[in-house]
């Protein structure tokens, strides 16, 4: 483990170590300006209460300022600069595999390659290739092949 904030999930392709020294600061989502304004107007006491601490007024005095980054805005913006990106291209797919855990040069273990290419389906498609059939007929072949039936 890199630090003693760090913890390791194991995935079907292998352990994956993730970092949580920063958890909070990169997953904190806030109120909405509006809704926390509701609560602390609110005729419910305990309402009113739970949002009308100094906390929550200092948030909702930052959130009115600027637009607070969450991590659902993050995503968003992400996902959105991605599909612009795809859309100016051609994209296609390359299946990575590891050939070790170690990520060292010249050392090529089987068993966890084999796990690799099972689980991502590749032995799969192997299979069907090699039994003749497409792994994806283009729009023209299947509008032809509809046509004709």
């Amino acid at each position: 483990m890199p630090n003693k904030h760090s913890f390791g999930v194991k995935h079907y392709a292998g352990l994956v170590i993730y970092d949580a020294s920063v958890f909070l600061e990169k997953n904190r989502d806030t109120i909405p300006s509006d809704l926390l304004q509701a609560a602390v107007s609110s005729n419910v006491r305990i309402i009113q209460e739970l949002f009308s601490g100094k906390a929550a007024a200092e948030e909702a005095a930052e959130t009115m300022k600027r637009k607070v980054s969450t991590v659902s805005n993050e995503f968003k913006l992400s996902l959105e600069e991605l599909m612009t990106q795809l859309r100016k291209t051609q994209p296609y797919f390359i299946r990575c595999v590891k050939p070790n855990q170690q990520q060292v040069p010249n050392s090529f273990v089987e068993d966890f390659v084999l796990k690799q290419l099972r689980y991502s389906g590749m032995l799969e498609t192997v299979r069907i290739r090699r039994e003749g059939y497409p792994v994806r007929y283009t729009f023209d072949v299947q509008c032809s092949k509809r046509s004709k039936n």
